[in-house]
């Protein structure tokens, strides 16, 4: 029963990466400081941040909830977090809405491999059916019923 979880244990479990993710102040390193399961720099290469911006950016202040970077950058900043959360179960939500398609496809081969390799349970909500290619099991909600 969930009921009887403390909170923080149950919190442990879970990360979630939005359409729209909120960054901490402060700059990437900061932003990838929630956990320790991967290197921040394999966790930015999975989620296919390019290497200038690491190299680059790593430590510069992003702003208020990461004003300086695009929203595209963001999202895979807020990929990385997730993977160095080490959460067994992910949740993925529109995470690369910002994305153009081959870069998203890339990022999704990338994650794919990466969170089958750590056996993470993934959910993704999608509306681009190319994002959903990997998974293995499918449900299309229609009209708020199951189909």
């Amino acid at each position: 029963d969930i009921l009887d979880w403390e909170i923080q244990s149950l919190r442990h479990c879970f990360a979630s990466v939005l359409q729209e993710p909120y960054l901490f102040q402060g700059s990437i390193r900061t932003n990838l400081e929630v956990g320790n399961e991967t290197s921040i720099e394999e966790a930015l290469n999975t989620s296919g941040i390019d290497g200038d911006l690491i190299r680059n950016r790593l430590d510069a202040d992003l702003g208020e909830k990461g004003t300086a970077l695009s929203g595209g950058q963001k999202q895979r900043v807020a990929i990385a977090r997730a993977l160095r959360k080490g959460a067994p179960v992910i949740l993925f939500d529109d995470p690369l809405s910002s994305v153009d398609g081959a870069t998203a496809n890339r990022v999704l081969k990338s994650l794919h491999q990466k969170l089958r390799e750590d056996k993470k349970t993934v959910i993704i909500v999608s509306h681009r059916s190319e994002h959903l290619a990997q998974c293995d099991q499918i449900i299309t909600l229609s009209g708020g019923r199951n189909e």
